[in-house]
Formats: structure tokens, sequence, C-alpha cells
């Protein structure tokens, strides 16, 4: 990637001219002492708007171009609206809030959670504007059926496929979103850890988790992962729990800020550790959870 520097212009696809103004995220590369900016996310100016410039990589970069035709005629995912060829960096429209901030940034009234929530399912005083999801130029489409076989996502947020990389698909996405809803109702990441021990791997311990508070481990899940380390090791951590080890189960949990009624049958059923079980995107746009005011 070419360096970048606070005052260069770079020159859009559409010819539009993007001035950048300063590093808005650095990534590891640059934190780690390279100072180049070519991959960090920087905040640029164009006649008076603003823009997001994020450098990515060629196969990215044309992977993004390729998604927005795709999707361009979807409000609720933001799209690279430009890009600089000689950079490969991509421009988007510059949001001013993300939901972690906008969580933990005070109360929200439940009607903008669930505003939030369903621009988050839709492929938008504190307004809300818009809501669009973001970071899709890693993204892939899938057919009804189709998997990937690879970890991806956060540790915290993914499926219990997800965690073990076998036949990731839409039913995964369900349940990110299932942990995103969680997070917006009651401000915890459902299955984050403070300590992890030593030579436990994240994946473990946030299955333990998983198995804790949905479990138990039902046959499902066994026959979608397939993988018999993966399987071998869902087992063992299902028959952990006794006595003095108990399982937590989420239905029973008690004065948990934000819970109201209704809201633990709905997320519980997002949150199924079978993926065939899910509900999909439509069934839960079509739920009383969404439709009641």
């Amino acid at each position: 990637m070419a360096s970048l520097r606070t005052g260069q212009v770079l020159v859009g696809r559409t010819g539009i001219p993007y001035y950048l103004q300063k590093i808005i995220h650095k990534r590891e590369e640059q934190r780690l002492g390279n100072d180049s900016g070519a991959h960090s996310i920087w905040l640029a100016l164009s006649g008076n708007n603003f823009y997001v410039v994020k450098p990515v990589s060629p196969f990215l970069y044309k992977q993004a171009f390729r998604l927005r035709e795709d999707l361009r005629f979807s409000p609720f995912v933001r799209l690279p609206v430009d890009g600089n060829d000689a950079s490969t960096a991509l421009v988007f429209r510059h949001y001013t809030n993300d939901l972690l901030k906008f969580v933990q940034s005070g109360p929200i009234p439940r009607s903008q959670i669930k505003q939030i929530l369903l621009g988050v399912l839709k492929d938008g005083t504190r307004e809300i504007d818009d809501v669009a999801l973001s970071d899709m130029e890693a993204a892939a489409r899938l057919e009804e059926g189709e998997g990937i076989f690879t970890q991806v996502g956060n540790t915290f947020w993914r499926s219990p496929e997800a965690q073990t990389g076998t036949r990731v698909g839409k039913a995964s996405d369900i349940w990110s979103f299932g942990v995103t809803a969680v997070y917006a109702i009651t401000k915890m990441v459902i299955f984050a850890y403070d300590k992890l021990e030593e030579g436990v791997m994240p994946e473990v311990e946030v299955l333990s988790n998983m198995l804790s508070y949905f479990g138990p481990l039902p046959p499902g899940l066994i026959e979608h992962v397939r993988d018999s380390s993966w399987c071998h090791i869902l087992a063992m951590l299902d028959q952990s729990f006794d006595k003095c080890t108990p399982r937590m189960p989420f239905a029973l949990w008690k004065d948990v800020d934000g819970i109201e009624p209704g809201d633990k049958e709905f997320l519980g059923r997002i949150l199924n550790l079978d993926p065939q079980l899910r509900p999909s995107a439509k069934e839960l746009l079509e739920d009383e959870w969404f439709t009641s005011s």
C-alpha cells in the first residue's frame, strides 16, 4: 500500500478529491511502529462533507466494488461511495456514531433500541438519522444452505459453529444479531470473560459460556459441526457442569438492567445452539417483539 499523510489529496474514481484530515483509527501495523499511514483509517473532507477513507488489500478493494453492485439498492448497508485505485483505498460516508459508543453513551429509549436492531436486520434529544451495516468488504454472499469453513468474526460475537470454523452460514449471522441485541438491551457482551486461564483457547472459554447459558448441548450442533476434535471438545465442556459448577441458564437470570417481559423468550429463540432451529431474518422481522410498541 502507498503511504498516506495528513493533507494529502486522493482523487476518487469519480474524479472527486478527498483531503485527508486525520487518522481516526490506527491499525495494528502502525501501532507496532509502521508510521506510513497506509494501514490506518482516515477522516477526509470533500466540499462540505466528511468521508472515511479506508485502505485495504487489492483483493478486498475489488471485492468491495463487486459487493456494491449486488447490494447497491439497500439503504441499510454502508457501501463505498468511491475509491482511489492507486492506494486501493475505499471511501465511505462518515457516520457520527457506532452501536458500541451509542449504547454506552447513556439510557436509550426502548423504541430507539428496536429502531437500531431493525436497521441491522433489514438489508436507521438523540435522534437516529440512519442505520447501516459496515465493514462489508470482507463479506461473502451465500445461497441457502451454503457455508464457510473457517473461523470468522470476533470471538465474543460469533456463533458456536463459527467458533469451530465449520459451516458458517446465514444462521450464524442470526446468532451474532442475537448477541448484538443482548448488548443493545443490557449493555452486556454476554459471552465475554474477565480472564483467560493459561493454555485455554478463547473459543473454548466462550463455548463453555454458551453451553452454560443456553445448553445443554443439542444433537443438532454436533451434526452441524461434524469435526471429531471439536465435537469431542463440545461434549467434554457440556459434561463439565455439575453441582459445584452449575449451568447459569439465561432464561433464569434475574435483575438484569434493561430486560423486560418477553425479551428472554425472544433472545432465547435467536441464541439457539442448534443452527437449524434459529429463526430467519424474515421471521424475526415479523415477530411480535418488533411489531408491538
